[in-house]
C-alpha cells in the first residue's frame, strides 16, 4: 500500500490538469451524495430537486465521475444553498464544503 502524496488521481497517472479536475469533481460528488443522504431522499426525490433524471442521480451517488462536468456539479451544488470554499496552492485545489 502506498500513501497518496496529495492528489490520488495524480498518483494514478492522470495529467496534472485532469487530476485537479477529477479531485474537484469527486469532492463535489461526495458532498452532493451526502446532501441527498442527509435529506433522506430516494433517488427520484433528489432528481426532482436537482432537475435531473433518476439515472443521473444514480450515477452521482455511485461515483460515476465521467457522467458529470465540473460546471454541472457546481450548478447542482448551488441548489443546496451550501457554501464551497476553494483553496488554491502549490499542491493543487482543495474544496471545503460547508
Amino acid at each position: 500500500m502506498t500513501t497518496s502524496k496529495d492528489n490520488i488521481f495524480r498518483d494514478l497517472g492522470f495529467s496534472k490538469t485532469e487530476a485537479v479536475h477529477l479531485k474537484a469533481r469527486s469532492a463535489l460528488m461526495f458532498a452532493l451524495s451526502g446532501f441527498i443522504q442527509e435529506q433522506g431522499w430516494k433517488q427520484r426525490e433528489a432528481a426532482a430537486f436537482f432537475g435531473i433524471s433518476q439515472p443521473e442521480v444514480s450515477g452521482l451517488v455511485r461515483g460515476k465521475i465521467l457522467m458529470f462536468s465540473l460546471d454541472k456539479l457546481v450548478n447542482l451544488f448551488a441548489l443546496t444553498e451550501q457554501q464551497i470554499e476553494l483553496r488554491i496552492g502549490g499542491g493543487g485545489v482543495e474544496a471545503e464544503i460547508s
